[in-house]
């Protein structure tokens, strides 16, 4: 039997409104956990497999565990930042596009890296990184920023406190910069023929060179930092 009807509105209001003539209308809606808090997270990937030890293993054998999800593989070619990164360029749920938009960018990486290294001489050449996957990595560890501002209100005046940012705030950053730097474009009526892909491809080469738009945003960011360090203490005040 299906209980899909339940999760109507008419059919939640028919129930609250049953025997009343003048009531208000009101829908109650349950959240419910898919697993039960006995599950433990999935270890999917071999490099984090090694690392545990024996006691670890044979307490994981005697646990339920979650299914890994769709963005979770063991696959040697998987590779969780880029999963991320297609996360942010994705729009409107539409992560094929997405994909392609990324591995054109690679692409046109690939071969602007490849004809630059053809050009250079023998000791400039084992410098010149030709793989995409190396130099987004690189690109992503440079515009981490350390330090970011956080509003705090003291006797009616809101300053603005510098606060060290952990790994996971600071590579979300990184990833937003990137990609909102890549989609600064001209007017479509003045459209130059230069796409989304151009612009990533160029940004994630520049970051990589510790250079470009996103790198100006972190050392921006870090300048009104130090700007600001005098009301460092108000983070812990009250």
């Amino acid at each position: 039997m299906s209980f899909k009807f339940l999760q109507r509105p008419s059919f939640l209001h028919n129930v609250s409104c049953l025997g009343f003539t003048n009531c208000p209308r009101v829908y109650q809606f349950m959240n419910y956990g898919r697993f039960p808090p006995s599950f433990v997270e999935p270890v999917y990937h071999p490099d984090k497999f090694n690392k545990l030890n024996s006691e670890e293993v044979k307490e994981l054998m005697h646990k339920n565990v979650k299914p890994p999800t769709t963005s979770q593989s063991a696959s040697v070619f998987h590779d969780p930042h880029l999963e991320k990164l297609v996360n942010f360029v994705m729009k409107s749920g539409r992560k094929a596009k997405a994909r392609e938009i990324i591995k054109e960018a690679f692409e046109k990486i690939k071969r602007a890296q490849v004809r630059k290294y053809h050009l250079a001489n023998d000791s400039a050449k084992l410098k010149i990184p030709t793989n995409p996957l190396e130099i987004f990595h690189q690109a992503l560890q440079n515009c981490k920023p350390v330090l970011t501002v956080t509003p705090v209100k003291r006797g009616g005046v809101v300053y603005k406190v510098p606060v060290a940012l952990d790994d996971t705030k600071a590579t979300r950053m990184a990833y937003k910069w990137l990609v909102e730097t890549s989609r600064e474009h001209e007017p479509r009526r003045n459209h130059t023929g230069v796409f989304f892909s151009d612009r990533l491809a160029k940004e994630l080469m520049d970051a990589s060179d510790n250079t470009g738009k996103t790198i100006k945003k972190k050392v921006e960011l870090h300048k009104l930092c130090e700007a600001n360090k005098a009301y460092a203490h108000y983070r812990w005040g009250k």
